[in-house]
């Protein structure tokens, strides 16, 4: 009988237990239920928020892997087939390295097409921009300076002419983007490495002519011409940069260019310090560590049969005799 009575009180026990427990169980749902029914009532898209931000996330990593594989990745190779084809002594190397270069650069040309979602596509769409007024450009300043002096190389009076033909077309053609309706758009908008490229290269084209002409009036000798030559384009290029900051362009006014321009200053500078700072750090850790190197040792002047033997050794071998050296 007592036995009888415990299975019973501990049957009843269990009863209690499970209606707590469902009774809690309801109330949390309930309680769930209305908390899911607010959100959908001011945010409808809660009710799959994982599912679009798991796709979204997805997107973004496709996106992200598309352009390291067709756009980064071909950059790195590129610059590696570079060194490979100016560096390396065997001919199929240098045949590898410029193939390889040559492919991974047409792979970056085409990312507006490939990579048509990705900021990485506006670099690719400025290289295409620029690569024809920039190889006449260069064509052109390569074939004045080597021809200056015909009896010297192997150019002519004529290389001399198309070399100033080239450079004024390229110079143009590179003007025209600004001033006239030719300025490189993507997406409907000015290219943003464009403006960066332009400012650049209004500011640093003076200063790289003016420092090359120095440079040649230093070092060189009878380069007068080459001189003057490279004095006269970094008086244009100073004539252009100025000509951008006092007139508008086609799609970027001339306080737009003067504050961009401001903007490259400080980040030339900022590079050119950083260079200064970590040459000057390179050439006191090397002065430090050559400082604490022992001297080497001060040999004797040589004797009287070491001078002798140096005689005989020299005299031997201006007469043509039969020892090696």
């Amino acid at each position: 009988m007592l036995t009888s009575r415990w299975t019973v009180a501990l049957d009843l026990s269990r009863s209690f237990y499970h209606i707590e427990h469902l009774r809690r169980l309801t109330h949390r749902s309930l309680v769930f239920m209305r908390v899911d029914v607010h959100l959908a009532s001011i945010r409808p898209e809660v009710i799959c928020g994982n599912c679009n931000l798991h796709q979204h996330f997805g997107i973004i990593m496709a996106t992200e892997a598309m352009a390291f594989f067709l756009f980064w990745l071909p950059g790195i190779v590129l610059v590696v087939g570079i060194i490979s084809f100016l560096l390396k002594k065997e001919l199929q190397q240098k045949k590898i390295g410029l193939a390889t270069s040559m492919l991974c650069f047409l792979l970056l040309l085409a990312s507006p097409w490939t990579l048509p979602d990705s900021d990485s596509s506006s670099f690719g769409h400025l290289l295409g921009s620029l690569i024809g007024p920039l190889v006449l450009t260069l064509t052109g300043v390569y074939n004045i300076i080597f021809s200056i002096q015909p009896g010297t190389t192997q150019y002519s009076k004529n290389d001399r002419i198309i070399g100033f033909i080239l450079f004024i077309v390229g110079l143009s053609w590179l003007i025209a983007y600004h001033w006239i309706a030719y300025t490189p758009t993507y997406d409907n908008a000015v290219n943003q490495y464009w403006i960066l490229f332009f400012s650049t290269l209004f500011l640093l084209s003076p200063v790289l002519f003016f420092s090359f002409g120095i440079l040649v009036s230093i070092l060189g000798h009878n380069r007068k011409h080459v001189v003057w030559t490279m004095l006269l384009f970094g008086f244009v290029a100073f004539q252009f940069l100025i000509g951008s900051m006092v007139l508008d362009g086609s799609s970027l006014t001339s306080v737009e260019f003067s504050n961009y321009l401001s903007i490259t200053i400080l980040e030339v500078s900022g590079y050119a310090i950083g260079l200064l700072l970590a040459a000057s750090v390179f050439s006191a850790i090397i002065t430090l560590y050559e400082s604490r190197i022992p001297m080497m040792p001060q040999l004797d002047p040589p004797n009287a049969e070491e001078l002798k033997y140096a005689r005989e050794i020299i005299k031997l071998h201006l007469e043509g005799g039969g020892e090696d050296e």
